[in-house]
C-alpha cells in the first residue's frame, strides 16, 4: 500500500511539474504509460496504428491544455479513461456506433495485444490465451486491464464507469470459465 501511495504522490508531483510546463515530467508520464495506453487503444480500436494515433491525441491534448489540466484523484486511471474515450470518439466519427461495435466484436478473438506474445509463448500459455479470447466483450477487456495491465478493480471502474462490484463479478465469472475451459481441454 505505502508504493502505492508513494506512486500517487510522485504522480501528482508529475501533474503539477507538467501544468508548469516542465517537458521532463511529460515525458516521465508519456513514458510510463505509452506502451500500455497504446494496447489498450489497439485492442479496442482493433488496429495497432489507429491505436498509437489515439494515445498520441491523448498525450498531445494533456500538454496543449496542461495549464488547464484538472485530473482529480490517480494518474493511471484518468489516462486509460481517456484513452477509451477517444477511442470511442475516434469510432464515433469514422462510422456508426453500432458498426463500430460489430468491428469490434469480431475483432476480439484476433486481438492485437496477443499478436505482441506470439513466438514466446509456449502451448499451455497459448492454450491459456486461447480462452481468454473466448470470454465475453466486457469480461475480456475487464480481465485483460486487470491481468495484463495490471489495473485496479477500482481503477477499472473507474475506467469504464461501472462499479467495483460489477468489475469484481466479471473477474470471478472469467476466473470460472477460464478454469473450466481449461480443464475440460485437460481432459
Amino acid at each position: 500500500m505505502k508504493n502505492k501511495i508513494n506512486n500517487i504522490d510522485f504522480e501528482q508531483k508529475w501533474v503539477e511539474s507538467v501544468r508548469e510546463g516542465d517537458m521532463q515530467a511529460f515525458k516521465k508520464i508519456f513514458d510510463t504509460y505509452y506502451e500500455q495506453l497504446c494496447a489498450v487503444a489497439a485492442d479496442f480500436l482493433g488496429s495497432i496504428d489507429l491505436g498509437k494515433d489515439v494515445v498520441q491525441e491523448v498525450f498531445c491534448g494533456i500538454w496543449e491544455n496542461r495549464k488547464n489540466w484538472g485530473i482529480k484523484g490517480p494518474l493511471k486511471p484518468y489516462l486509460y479513461r481517456s484513452v477509451c474515450n477517444r477511442a470511442i470518439s475516434y469510432i464515433n466519427k469514422d462510422r456508426s456506433r453500432r458498426e463500430a461495435m460489430e468491428r469490434y466484436i469480431q475483432t476480439l478473438p484476433n486481438s492485437n495485444v496477443f499478436e505482441l506474445f506470439e513466438g514466446e509463448i509456449d502451448d499451455v500459455t497459448h492454450k491459456v490465451w486461447k480462452a481468454i479470447r473466448k470470454l465475453p466483450k466486457q469480461r475480456y477487456l475487464i480481465f485483460v486491464l486487470h491481468k495484463v495491465h495490471d489495473l485496479s478493480y477500482k481503477e477499472i471502474a473507474e475506467s469504464m464507469n461501472i462499479s467495483v462490484k460489477t468489475v469484481d463479478n466479471h473477474m470471478w465469472q472469467a476466473l470460472r470459465f477460464l478454469r473450466d475451459k481449461l480443464d475440460k481441454d485437460k481432459t
